[in-house]
């Protein structure tokens, strides 16, 4: 395959990504995700304000998004480093779809399904802090099941696109949560963004009690 056609390809991955699933789903319930609950556009807003089966079914379009790209990348024949590019693309366009002209999901879905069908193995690590979740909170384990899956993928003895591939998802999180969602003064720091995934919420505008996680 020639440059230009996996340029392509890592291209028209970011477009694929950036499909705004939650306020799509939004819009047609009536909802702006975007200025409700967290103002997050991913699964967790939505589970939040239009129920867990609504949740459930944004997260699963947003992980398609990744799955989609990674097996398509097998299919054109493209070797694992311009696959694990596109994956990224599609990470890249979840966070700040060119659609909305904005940030826009945290790309945790996308990020999810993409490194399990690039390499099942890495992706147990983030599986294992998703579990630990449930006990200490959603938002500080999703940071280290992705700020060190590069670390856990490197010490499984994982391929260097894998390592790679981590790495740049976890970067992708850190700064998509580092920047936040609504932009309002009161919100928290930085820091405590990326470690515990937080943002201010607009209790007023919320209409379904969810899980609790900002995803």
């Amino acid at each position: 395959m020639d440059a230009a056609f996996g340029g392509i390809y890592v291209i028209t991955a970011y477009f694929l990504g950036a499909i705004p699933v939650a306020y799509l789903y939004g819009k047609a319930r009536a909802v702006d995700l975007s200025s409700s609950g967290s103002g997050n556009l991913g699964a967790g807003n939505t589970t939040r304000l239009l129920g867990a089966k609504a949740g459930a079914l944004v997260a699963l379009l947003d992980g398609m998004k990744g799955l989609l790209t990674v097996f398509a990348g097998r299919w054109l024949g493209f070797g694992t480093s311009v696959i694990a590019a596109g994956a990224l693309a599609s990470v890249a366009g979840s966070d700040w779809s060119v659609f909305l002209g904005r940030r826009s999901g945290r790309g945790l879905a996308t990020s999810s399904l993409a490194m399990l069908a690039f390499d099942p193995i890495a992706v147990l690590w983030p599986g294992v802090w998703s579990a630990i979740g449930w006990k200490i909170g959603g938002g500080i384990s999703g940071f280290f099941g992705w700020t060190f899956i590069w670390l856990a993928a490197y010490g499984l003895g994982r391929p260097t696109e894998t390592v790679l591939l981590g790495a740049g998802m976890g970067l992708l999180m850190i700064i998509r949560r580092a920047q936040g969602n609504l932009n309002d003064p009161d919100q928290d720091n930085p820091l405590t963004r990326i470690l515990y995934d937080t943002d201010r919420r607009q209790p007023s505008r919320e209409l379904a009690t969810g899980d609790g996680s900002l995803a």
